[in-house]
C-alpha cells in the first residue's frame, strides 16, 4: 500500500510537495490547486509500468494523455529534471530474494518499499540518478539496494543482491559498464523481484474518473476482461450481475450502501432471450421496482465506486475523483461510511478527491465515536503559499481521537454557505 509521494517539477508544482497516504487519503482544495495534478502523476506511472516498454516514463497512453514528456515540467521553472520518491508499504507481494538476505527478526509487514528517480526532461541531459532501498520501519533502518545509479555507467551494488550474470563486481562492489551495456542493466533493475513490489502497488491501483457513464438498463457483454468497472464505470453492471449470480461477498458489502446513498434496496437481472439481460433496482421510498437507467444521476455516479470497492483485492488502491458527485448532501455523508467500511471490513485503501465538507465530515465522526481509528485516515490539504510567491503546497493534516481537525483548513472548507449566512443575517 502507497505510504508516500514526494514530487517536484511536475506540473503545477515547482518545489518539491509531499503527500502522506494513509488507509483513507483525502485530497482537498480549491479548483486548479494540484490534486489532479497527483493522481495524473500515479496514473502516468502506472500506464509506464504496463506499457512494458523501456522508456522510464509515457506520459501518453490508456490511462492518461499529457503530451510529450518535456512539456510535464513546471512553466516557470528552470530546473531541467522530474524528481519523485515514491514509498509503499508491503502486505501482499514479498520478493523471496529479499528475505534470503534481511535479518530473520523482520517481519514482511515490517518492511516499507522506497524507490527514489531524478528523471531529465531533455534527451541531450543522458545523466541521472535512481536509488531503490528497503527501510524496517522497526527503527528505519535502510537496506539499499542499489545506490548512486549514473546512467553514464557507474552501477554500485550491495554485495549480497544479485547483479546481472555477466557482470564482476570489483573489492569495492562496484562494477563499471559500458553505454552499451546500460539499456540493458536498466532493464534488469526494473524487472528484478525487488521492484514488483512497487510495481504491484501501481498496478493495482483502480482510478474513477470525476464524471461516470449514465447507468445502462442491460448488460450486452456480461465478460468485461478485467476487474475494473473502468474510469468511467462502463463496465459497472457487468461485475454486478457476476457477484450476484456468483454469490460473491462482495454483493452483500455494497447493499446497504447502495440503501444508504442511492435509496435502492437491491438489484435485479433478468435475461432476455437475444436480448442482453435487463438490471432493475427496487425505489426504497416507494417500493417500485425499475430499470436502472431510469433513475437519475446519482445513481449512476456512485453504484460504480461501491462495485469496484467491492471487487478489489485487501491492501489496493481504490483512487475516485469527485464521488460525491450528483449526490444530495445527505447522501454525501453516507459516503463517507462507505469508505470507512471499504477499510475495515475489506481493507481497500481509498484516495479521496472532493470538494464536499460532508464526506470528511462523517469521516471525522465514525473516528469520534471510535469506529474508525483516526491514524487510518490523512487529509492532504492543497494550497498556496501567500508567503513564498504563491507557490503550490501540500498540508497533510491529521484527525485527532475525537474527531477534531488539526489547525491548517480555511474557515470556508468547513461552510462557505455558513459564512455566506453570516453576512446575509449580518446585512439584515
Amino acid at each position: 500500500m502507497l505510504t508516500e509521494l514526494k514530487l517536484s517539477n511536475f506540473r503545477i508544482f515547482d518545489d518539491e510537495v509531499t503527500v502522506r497516504f494513509r488507509p483513507i487519503t483525502v485530497f482537498i482544495g480549491r479548483n486548479s490547486s494540484g490534486k489532479s495534478s497527483i493522481i495524473k502523476f500515479l496514473l502516468m506511472l502506472q500506464q509506464s509500468i504496463d506499457s512494458g516498454k523501456r522508456q522510464f516514463l509515457s506520459p501518453d497512453g490508456n490511462k492518461v494523455n499529457l503530451g510529450i514528456f518535456e512539456e510535464l515540467k513546471n512553466s516557470l521553472t528552470r530546473k531541467k529534471h522530474l524528481r519523485f520518491e515514491l514509498s509503499a508499504q508491503s502486505f501482499n507481494h514479498i520478493p523471496g530474494t529479499i528475505s534470503e538476505f534481511l535479518v530473520e527478526d523482520i517481519e514482511p509487514n515490517d518492511l516499507l518499499y522506497r524507490t527514489s528517480a531524478k528523471v531529465p526532461y531533455s534527451d541531450e541531459t543522458k545523466t541521472g540518478h535512481i536509488e531503490y532501498s528497503l527501510v524496517n520501519t522497526r527503527d528505519d533502518k535502510y537496506f539499499p539496494i542499489a545506490e548512486d545509479v549514473d546512467i553514464l555507467g557507474n552501477f554500485t551494488f550491495l554485495d549480497r543482491v544479485s547483479v546481472p550474470p555477466d557482470t564482476v563486481l570489483d573489492e569495492e562492489g562496484s562494477v563499471h559498464l559500458s553505454k552499451e551495456s546500460i539499456d540493458r542493466v536498466l532493464q534488469f533493475l526494473f524487472e528484478y523481484e525487488f521492484l514488483d513490489v512497487l510495481s504491484y502497488e501501481i498496478h493495482a491501483i483502480r482510478h474513477l474518473a470525476p464524471v461516470r457513464d449514465d447507468s445502462e438498463s442491460k448488460i450486452v457483454d456480461s465478460n468485461p476482461s478485467t476487474a475494473y468497472v473502468g474510469r468511467s464505470g462502463q463496465y459497472t453492471l457487468n461485475h454486478l450481475h457476476r457477484m450476484k449470480t456468483k454469490n460473491e461477498e462482495g454483493y452483500e458489502f455494497i447493499l446497504p450502501h447502495l440503501q444508504n446513498v442511492a435509496g435502492l434496496e437491491g438489484i435485479t437481472f433478468e435475461t432476455s432471450s437475444g436480448d442482453g439481460i435487463s438490471v432493475s433496482a427496487t425505489n426504497k421510498t416507494t417500493g417500485a421496482n425499475v430499470l436502472i437507467g431510469n433513475y437519475g444521476f446519482g445513481v449512476s455516479q456512485c453504484l460504480p465506486i461501491f462495485v469496484q470497492g467491492a471487487i478489489m483485492p485487501p491492501h489496493t488502491l481504490l483512487m475516485v475523483e469527485q464521488p460525491e458527485a450528483q449526490l444530495h448532501p445527505t447522501a454525501q455523508l453516507e459516503l463517507g461510511s462507505f469508505y470507512a467500511d471499504l477499510w475495515n471490513k475489506r481493507k481497500v485503501a481509498s484516495v479521496i478527491e472532493t470538494h464536499s465538507d460532508n464526506v470528511l465530515l462523517r469521516l471525522r465522526r465514525l473516528i469520534a465515536k471510535g469506529e474508525l481509528s483516526h491514524e487510518d485516515v490523512s487529509v492532504a490539504f492543497f494550497t498556496f503559499d501567500e508567503d513564498n510567491r504563491n507557490m503550490p503546497i501540500i498540508k497533510n493534516l491529521d484527525i485527532g481521537e475525537d474527531g477534531s481537525m488539526q489547525p491548517g483548513l480555511p474557515m470556508e472548507f468547513f461552510g462557505a454557505d455558513v459564512i455566506e449566512g453570516l453576512q446575509l443575517g449580518a446585512r439584515v
